[in-house]
C-alpha cells in the first residue's frame, strides 16, 4: 500500500497543488480537492501515515460502487475521517456526537491504482506520464481489459464534451476568442456533484479562455439568467486579468438557466 508521503508525491507528479497542514494535507486540480493524512506530534515528520491515508470526499463511494469499484482502492465503508481542516468536504457527527468536517479514508495499493482513481473522480489521465507507467510495478497492478474499458469510455465521453462545446460556441462563451487550444470546457455544475447525464450535458458546459475558467472555477465570477457576468467581491484584481463588469455570455438557451442556477447559488463567492 502508499503511504502518506508516497501518496503525496504522486499528487504532486499529477499536477495537483499541494497545502501541508497538521494532520492533514490538501491537495487541490482544478474542481477537485482530496486530502492525504500527515504525521501528527513532535518528532513524527518525517513517519508516513500508513493506514487509510487518502481521503476522498464521502459522495465518491456511491461512483465508485456505481463502476464496480476500482482494483487497488479500498475505501472504508465502516467510518468516516474527521478533521477540522477539511474544509472543502461536507460536516457529519462523529462517533463521539461532534459535528465536523468529514471525508471517506482510503487505502491505495500503488501507483496505477491512483491514475485510476484520478480518471474516474476528475477526468485527469495520468495514465501516460512516465511516473505513472508501472514499470516497476508487478504486472498484477495492471488494469483489467473491464476496467480499461470503462476508463476508455470516460475519455471518449469527455473528448465528445468537449467538440460539443467547441460545435457550440464556436470560441469563448465571452470574448469569442477562437484559439481553441487555449480554451477550456468548464462545468457550471461541477463534475464532482453531477450525474453521468449532467457531465456529459454540452448544457453544463462553458467554453471559456483560460483566465475567465479559473475565475468561474473557483467562484469568483458567475453569470445571471440574462447572461451578464457577476464579479465576487473578493475578486479585487479582476480588471488585472482582463475581466470586467461588462462581459456577458454571447448566447444563452433555457437549458443552461438551471445549471448557471446551481453555479450561482453553490459555487459563487458572492
Amino acid at each position: 500500500m502508499l503511504n502518506s508521503l508516497e501518496l503525496q508525491d504522486c499528487l504532486v507528479q499529477a499536477g495537483f497543488t499541494p497545502d501541508i497542514k497538521v494532520r492533514i494535507a490538501k491537495f487541490t486540480h482544478g474542481e477537485t480537492t482530496v486530502y492525504v493524512k500527515t504525521p501528527s506530534g513532535k518528532g513524527n515528520e518525517d513517519s508516513p501515515v500508513i493506514k487509510e491515508p487518502l481521503v476522498l470526499r464521502p459522495e465518491w463511494l456511491p461512483l465508485l460502487d456505481m463502476v464496480g469499484g476500482i482494483e487497488g482502492i479500498y475505501p472504508n465503508r465502516e467510518a468516516f475521517f474527521h478533521n477540522s481542516n477539511l474544509r472543502d468536504f461536507p460536516q457529519g457527527t462523529s462517533s463521539r456526537g461532534k459535528i465536523n468536517f468529514r471525508g471517506l479514508p482510503v487505502n491505495v495499493e500503488n501507483k496505477q491504482a491512483l491514475a485510476k482513481l484520478l480518471t474516474l473522480v476528475c477526468d485527469l489521465d495520468v495514465s501516460d506520464l512516465p511516473y505513472f507507467d508501472g514499470s516497476h510495478e508487478p504486472e498484477s497492478a495492471s488494469l483489467s481489459e473491464t476496467e480499461k474499458a470503462r476508463l476508455a469510455l470516460a475519455r471518449i465521453g469527455q473528448g465528445k464534451y468537449r467538440k460539443a462545446l467547441l460545435s457550440y460556441w464556436e470560441g469563448c462563451a465571452v470574448t469569442d476568442a477562437q484559439q481553441s487550444e487555449l480554451l477550456k470546457a468548464s462545468h457550471m455544475k461541477p463534475w464532482r456533484f453531477s450525474d453521468n447525464k449532467e457531465r456529459l450535458d454540452p448544457y453544463n458546459g462553458l467554453l471559456l479562455s483560460a483566465n475567465l475558467d479559473a475565475a468561474f472555477d473557483n467562484g469568483l465570477i458567475t453569470f445571471s439568467s440574462q447572461g451578464d457576468i457577476l464579479i465576487s467581491k473578493g475578486f479585487s484584481e479582476a480588471s488585472d486579468f482582463g475581466i470586467d463588469a461588462s462581459m456577458k455570455l454571447r448566447k444563452l438557451d433555457a437549458q443552461h438557466q438551471e445549471y448557471l442556477t446551481w453555479h450561482r447559488d453553490n459555487e459563487f463567492k458572492g
